[in-house]
């Protein structure tokens, strides 16, 4: 007998049977009825109860049993937190043990004031098990997703096929910090090893390398000196820049103006307080880029820093992968350097493998510019297989089918991303540009003024909503929206490439020329999508297209779209 491809034997028939509970309920009601017939021998007599009940009640546990069997077959309750079920394998499978899942460290002080500390631990020590070639580790969107979870370490390691499962907790108290760590076996649901830390916050760094070792170990992974190296990298920073860049970290995890705005001025004082510590160098070249790809400060004010601060990094680590990524995103998107960025984009992955922001950044920022997209697909299938519950990744997906201009793929990707709990806003932008390609304009709308709402993409919304109004022929809307973009641009960064879309769209060319030469100067980030993306074609016959796609030189025109 089969079920599905795979043969039904007596082995896989046993594993399912304790993998539904079936073996623990059979042994629990036999115990339990024991108990209730020992129970009734004893006290029926005392109480008068004829010796009929007694018979009754082993007739009616006996009838129960097939009963309770039944259930616990049919109604096999594994906890989904929001996935669907039928994602996990109803049959036993043998997950590979160097696909590593790091759970969020569970923070156990008082009031739970130190969940910053307890994420960072978790990120730190994802970061230097990345570092391993011998490891597969699930990166930190996808694990986050489990905070403070019920369901047991085997039923997160399936759900995120993974053989291997870290998990932990953190207690600090004064000077001192005690980290409880557990390496858990998922296809045997069994301890690897079990190890209470209990360290000086001075020691922190070093511990994350300890651990690191210790679930290597645990998996016999035999480390090289070169991977001992890596794992011991960093150690030896100042504890209180440590806690400022930990800070910083979880600031800039929100993605939100502020908190980049916050994680920046306390990334810049963790770099002062320890100008050798490279991890901090890294973070802020990050912070820097991000804004700058973001557009919510103008290049020169970033992007600069970014590579600065990327190169002081890398000075200090050669093979820091931060850096790497933020150096080739600033390559790429600013300095249009596009073979320098991807080499950099292919030596962070050489030197972190399991890193998913080095593919994801190297797919959308590098590859898919130069209408690569094929190179770009098959990159962010690697980043998804690393981060399988990212919806930055499956929106970075959707936006690639977008380009490829096959919007029942994007669409029905999108759709999975927007059904989440909370979607990225960039998500409701690509949704708005899809809905605008297959001439559902309502819908796009309403996508680009659900992007406005909920912040994140305010500006590019508000362009590409005036845009969407002009190519209707809507110019009264789209002229009062381009006021409003104005307005705000008087105040505050916005890219002259928006505003030079809505002119272009409501026809007037020589505004749209202007700003867009403005934009080139600049080295605006939105210019990067000029060439390939779907949104511009409605100029792609006028002279001031090629213009902008020949400057920016990462897309060579052809007559087809």
């Amino acid at each position: 007998m089969q079920r599905g491809n795979q043969r039904f034997s007596p082995a896989a028939l046993w594993g399912e049977l304790r993998r539904r509970k079936v073996v623990r309920v059979f042994l629990g009601y036999g115990a339990v009825s024991l108990v209730l017939i020992e129970g009734a021998n004893n006290v029926f007599p005392v109480l008068g109860v004829p010796d009929a009940a007694s018979r009754v009640l082993v007739w009616v546990l006996l009838a129960g049993l097939p009963i309770a069997i039944f259930l616990a077959w049919r109604f096999d309750v594994v906890p989904d937190r929001g996935t669907d079920a039928a994602k996990i394998d109803p049959e036993p499978v043998d997950l590979p043990t160097d696909r590593i899942a790091v759970l969020p460290f569970r923070d156990m002080s008082a009031g739970k004031t130190d969940e910053y500390f307890a994420d960072g631990l978790t990120e730190d020590i994802i970061a230097k098990l990345s570092t391993l070639p011998a490891f597969n580790v699930v990166s930190r969107t996808s694990v986050m997703g489990f905070r403070d979870t019920q369901e047991s370490a085997a039923a997160i390691g399936r759900e995120l096929r993974a053989g291997s499962i870290l998990e932990g907790s953190v207690r600090r108290a004064s000077e001192r910090v005690r980290v409880v760590a557990q390496l858990v076996d998922v296809n045997t649901d069994r301890s690897v090893w079990t190890e209470t830390y209990d360290r000086d916050l001075e020691d922190l760094l070093a511990l994350q390398s300890d651990i690191a070792t210790s679930v290597a170990r645990g998996l016999q992974t035999s480390l090289t000196s070169e991977d001992e190296a890596r794992l011991s990298a960093g150690s030896d920073a100042d504890p209180k820049a440590y806690d400022l860049y930990l800070r910083a970290r979880h600031l800039w995890n929100t993605r939100s103006v502020e908190g980049l705005r916050e994680s920046r001025a306390l990334l810049e004082r963790a770099r002062d307080l320890d100008p050798d510590y490279p991890a901090a160098h890294a973070a802020l070249a990050t912070s820097l880029a991000t804004t700058g790809l973001y557009n919510l400060q103008p290049p020169d004010e970033t992007m600069a820093a970014a590579l600065a601060a990327a190169e002081r990094a890398l000075d200090l680590d050669p093979k820091f992968v931060e850096a790497l990524n933020a150096r080739g995103l600033v390559e790429c998107i600013w300095k249009w350097e596009w073979d320098q960025g991807g080499r950099t984009f292919e030596e962070a992955i050489a030197a972190s493998p399991s890193d998913v922001v080095a593919r994801q950044w190297y797919a959308l920022n590098c590859l898919a510019p130069q209408g690569r997209l094929t190179e770009a697909e098959a990159a962010l299938q690697v980043a998804r297989s690393l981060d399988p519950l990212s919806p930055i990744v499956r929106a970075s997906e959707a936006f690639l089918a977008y380009l490829r201009r096959d919007m029942a793929q994007a669409r029905e990707i999108l759709d999975a991303v927007l059904a989440d709990d909370a979607p990225p806003p960039i998500a409701y932008l690509f949704q708005g540009y899809i809905g605008e390609f297959q001439g559902r304009h309502e819908d796009a709308r309403r996508a680009f003024r659900r992007a406005r709402a909920v912040g994140g993409a305010t500006v590019e919304a508000l362009a590409s909503l005036a845009a969407n109004h002009a190519l209707c022929g809507n110019e009264v809307e789209a002229q009062e929206m381009l006021e409003e973009l104005l307005v705000i641009a008087a105040r505050s960064y916005v890219s002259s490439g928006l505003i030079a879309r809505v002119h272009a769209a409501l026809g007037d060319w020589g505004q749209a020329r202007e700003r867009w030469r403005e934009a080139v100067t600049s080295r605006s980030a939105d210019l990067i999508w000029v060439g390939v993306s779907p949104m511009y074609d409605f100029a792609r016959d006028r002279p001031v297209w090629r213009e902008v796609v020949d400057a920016v030189g990462a897309y060579a025109p052809t007559d087809d779209p």
